[in-house]
């Protein structure tokens, strides 16, 4: 799935910024990859209409999340935050001495809004600080903090309300395209990997991400479902499988699925996420829950399909028109937007996830696939 460029308001009649004046724009990118990757459209656009500016992007160390831009021309500079920020520690120095008076323009998407990087725009001394505030959210009103405040309806695909930071200084967002930027290097350390496992180039190769964020358990597909969707995909289609994912995932994928170790090899944690990406790339196809990797392989252009429960695939699904999402018709889902997890907690059944069956999931491979 795409998002519809056509369906929000589209750019202000006149831009409520000079950005003729901005010189150096600080873009707060805390958030994960598949965030990133909605992001990325928005950034690509910044960038084209911003060619002299000094772009710098705010992340949060241990993430990755800047992984898709990096190799990019699309920001000049990354800002790590300090590690220990989450925990209470006090922005206020760090601002001072990296933040304070050095933009001229801070654009900052829903994520970017958290209490806890308040400090960030309020200290910042910047005359523009452009935030996209959710509809009826009362902290992101505050002027002090936001003096450009855009809202946005609660049901919006993310790369839609990201590209409205650039709309809101006259630029338009035309390529909604997914970007994870790949080097030759990238590729080829995922093929030499791959060649050093001993796997067939000449059988079907499909990707399969088990997994979540750990913080998100309630996001997976019953593992016993995809034991079995694996099998019949090795059986049936001769498919060679791999398990895909970070390394903190790896010995759950092991304790998981070590009963069919023939049936799949893991590869997860073994390699570094841009060759991750390079080997989704070389992939026929990849199955992922609602996670970071179902988003890499749709920006490399890898056919998907996206196993969604809870959340909902209009704000955060996948960007690509080879992705086929699957989703069971329940009248509760989906029940978790943006932060607001209460009601998924309370979920014993997660009919959402185990109304879609192994047959469903396995016909939509077979139809990706070309009827292999």
């Amino acid at each position: 799935m795409s998002p519809d460029p056509t369906a929000a308001t589209g750019i202000p009649d006149k831009a409520r910024i000079d950005v003729s004046t901005a010189r150096s724009v600080l873009v707060y990118g805390v958030m994960g990859i598949g965030d990133m990757i909605m992001l990325s459209p928005a950034l690509r656009a910044l960038r084209a209409g911003l060619p002299e500016a000094h772009i710098t992007l705010l992340i949060e160390p241990g993430r990755a999340a800047e992984a898709p831009i990096e190799g990019s021309n699309l920001v000049d500079a990354l800002l790590p935050l300090p590690p220990a920020f989450r925990r209470g520690l006090s922005l206020v120095p760090w601002v001072w001495r990296n933040v304070r008076e050095r933009f001229d323009l801070h654009l900052i998407p829903p994520h970017g809004t958290a209490i806890t990087l308040a400090p960030i725009a309020v200290l910042s001394g910047a005359p523009h600080r452009v935030a996209i505030t959710l509809r009826n959210r009362r902290r992101a009103r505050l002027p002090f903090i936001y003096n450009h405040r855009i809202e946005i309806p609660w049901i919006e695909h993310g790369s839609r309300s990201h590209a409205r930071l650039v709309e809101y200084l006259g630029i338009p967002v035309a390529d909604y395209s997914p970007l994870f930027a790949l080097s030759d290097d990238d590729r080829q350390r995922a093929a030499d990997h791959l060649r050093a496992k001993g796997l067939d180039a000449t059988r079907p190769r499909i990707a399969i991400h088990a997994g979540s964020s750990a913080v998100q358990p309630w996001k997976r597909w019953p593992e016993e479902r995809f034991a079995a969707l694996i099998q019949r995909l090795r059986s049936e289609l001769g498919a060679q499988v791999l398990l895909v994912g970070s390394g903190s995932e790896r010995g759950e994928l092991t304790e998981s699925f070590g009963a069919i170790a023939g049936e799949a090899a893991i590869v997860a944690g073994e390699m570094d996420i841009k060759a991750t990406a390079a080997l989704l790339e070389s992939c026929d196809l990849a199955i992922a829950n609602d996670s970071g990797i179902g988003h890499i392989a749709a920006a490399v252009d890898t056919p998907l399909v996206a196993l969604f429960g809870p959340t909902n695939e209009q704000v955060c699904g996948p960007m690509s028109e080879q992705a086929r999402v699957l989703t069971a018709d329940v009248p509760c889902r989906p029940c978790y937007l943006l932060g607001i997890d209460g009601p998924v907690q309370a979920c014993r059944d997660r009919i959402c996830l185990t109304g879609v069956s192994v047959d469903t999931v396995f016909a939509a491979c077979t139809a990706l696939l070309g009827g292999t």
